[in-house]
């Protein structure tokens, strides 16, 4: 075996492992399986809290949990609703903890007029009319051609 063909298959030894190891990809969770069974139901149940509460109906309100800790996210019309949704979560039976990232809606706007009454809007530069053509056409920059050339 020549050292060519050597080279040859360790690179493809190489790159077989490379490809080999490279292809799996594995994410871990640090939870246990009862942990994350926990969770799950933690998460259901206070997503039912919500939804059935009988001030207010968190529809806009996203849930996760994770190790017993819930976070609450989305809007919400007032403060009120706001604080409604942390006490749901609160008194769910297995939430170690909740954190509130829940926003308040903006206050829409009031419609304001766009320009003063009685003006005119423009949004492109009045019309400008051409420019006047000249009497006398550019030369042509290629040669006439004469009966013979066709």
């Amino acid at each position: 075996m020549n050292g060519k063909s050597m080279c040859f298959g360790l690179s493809a030894l190489i790159m077989l492992s490379v490809v080999a190891t490279g292809c799996k990809t594995e994410v871990r969770d640090e939870r246990s399986a009862g942990r994350i069974e926990d969770d799950k139901h933690i998460n259901e149940n206070v997503q039912n809290g919500l939804k059935t509460d009988p001030t207010y109906k968190f529809n806009d309100v996203s849930v996760s949990t994770f190790a017993g800790i819930v976070s609450l996210g989305g809007f919400v019309n007032t403060e009120d609703q706001r604080q409604r949704a942390v006490t749901v979560a609160r008194t769910t039976s297995g939430v170690r903890e909740v954190s509130n990232g829940i926003s308040l809606k903006p206050q829409p706007m009031a419609t304001a007029p766009t320009s003063r009454p009685g003006t005119e809007q423009r949004i492109y530069a009045p019309a400008v009319s051409p420019a006047p053509t000249t009497q006398n056409p550019a030369p042509s920059t290629s040669a006439p051609v004469t009966p013979a050339e066709k």
